[in-house]
């Protein structure tokens, strides 16, 4: 391809709307001018924290259940804050949030047989299951 056709080409790419690339057999069929507003759906993390008296751990939430009162969290955690769980420390509350809205909190008088699984991903990445039975009031 001549110079002179390249920057052709060059320019008529770059004349396209933002993120579009569109070959010139098909700007007939598609006006790429008249896309309309293209909005990226928000993105919502769910968050759980388990508040122990000597540490706290939190991270955004994989999978859950909730299973005859056996509730299970999977989610995802720095391998620094997930090796805590080996020292003994006393859960003193356990909740669930999205954005601001808080989904679930409950306080350790509601929660017995605590268990708790950490699988090392990376130096860094850990998945942490943690699972209770739920004691109803």
């Amino acid at each position: 391809m001549s110079d002179d056709k390249a920057k052709k080409e060059w320019d008529r790419v770059m004349s396209n709307p933002d993120n579009l690339i569109i070959s010139d057999s098909l700007i007939e069929r598609v006006d790429p001018y008249n896309l309309g507003e293209i909005e990226n759906p928000v993105q919502v993390k769910t968050i759980c924290t388990f508040e122990f008296s000597e540490h706290t751990l939190s991270g955004e939430v994989l999978g859950f259940s909730n299973v005859e009162g056996q509730r299970t969290y999977t989610f995802a955690s720095h391998v620094k804050d997930a090796s805590k769980l080996m020292h003994s420390s006393d859960l003193k509350q356990f909740s669930m949030h999205v954005g601001t809205d808080e989904l679930i909190s409950m306080g350790n008088e509601h929660i017995k047989e605590l268990n708790f699984n950490v699988d090392v991903q990376s130096a860094s990445q850990a998945l942490v299951t943690i699972s209770f039975i739920e004691v109803a009031e």
